[in-house]
């Protein structure tokens, strides 16, 4: 429960142990109202879900909203347990489940389409996820719907193929976002067939990242492109059908959410 998980996370702190080596400095997140990671990718939240979907070795993605990110970072050197607990002060666990890719595409549209994009505390800035497993690129100067395309790393040719919106894929994220609105609507209960739920378990994800930086130490921390502002892209990504869209010879099947071609071929 909560309060046996906040006791782990002082008496982590007190211990204080050294987690691993940074080979740079982690730039500071969050001061005053600067908000580094409301902005567009950054460094924490590259190492936050790199961590979950190396430990969550099942999943295909993760991803973290901006929001719960902040703390002065750390110098280059030595990390402490308590230098990730001020990075993330909560005592969050892994939460996964799978979803379809239209899924995956509502959640980072809507993701894309209510964030500011800009390094000072906006009240809908923190809804911009953080991703590891797939790639994205958006046009913040488009009206609405900003997402241009996104890309998910295929483990079985290791490549980035575009997203499939029928295909399931396994995610890996924090409690907090499987439970809370506004994205307990996407990944806290299944939607369509070949969906599960979002299942919450107990490894803390403070002790996740501690574990990735000692087997991945010294840890260089960087904002590696994953997250890309096209500018001149003219035409949003839209993933999304609807009953009135089908035609001729598809009929709707509500359980996916998709215009089908009919069995008879009428």
């Amino acid at each position: 429960n909560h309060a046996y998980l906040k006791t782990q996370a002082e008496l982590a702190t007190t211990n204080d142990p050294v987690v691993g080596q940074s080979t740079a400095a982690m730039p500071i997140s969050r001061e005053g109202d600067y908000r580094r990671c409301y902005a567009g990718e950054c460094e924490l939240g590259n190492l936050w879900t790199d961590a979950m979907l190396w430990k969550e070795t099942d999943a295909d993605i993760a991803f973290e909203a901006s929001g719960g990110i902040r703390g002065p970072g750390w110098p280059a050197g030595e990390v402490k347990i308590s230098d990730l607990w001020a990075a993330l002060p909560f005592a969050n666990t892994l939460c996964t489940g799978k979803f379809l890719g239209v899924t995956l595409f509502e959640m980072m549209n809507f993701s894309t389409s209510v964030a500011t994009f800009t390094s000072h505390r906006t009240s809908t800035g923190d809804d911009l996820l953080q991703i590891a497993g797939m790639r994205m690129t958006y046009n913040t100067e488009l009206e609405g719907s900003r997402l241009v395309s996104i890309d998910v790393w295929d483990k079985a040719t290791s490549a980035f193929k575009p997203l499939d919106r029928l295909k399931v894929y396994s995610w890996v994220t924090n409690s907090y976002l499987c439970r809370s609105q506004p994205f307990a609507t996407f990944c806290g209960a299944a939607r369509y067939t070949g969906e599960e739920s979002a299942a919450v378990d107990d490894r803390l994800v403070q002790n996740v990242v501690a574990e990735f930086l000692t087997a991945n130490s010294p840890y260089t921390p960087t904002a590696t492109g994953r997250m890309t502002n096209d500018t001149t892209a003219t035409v949003a990504l839209n993933l999304v059908q609807t009953q009135a869209m089908c035609e001729g010879n598809t009929s709707w099947t509500d359980a996916i959410g998709t215009c089908e071609a009919c069995a008879d071929g009428t």
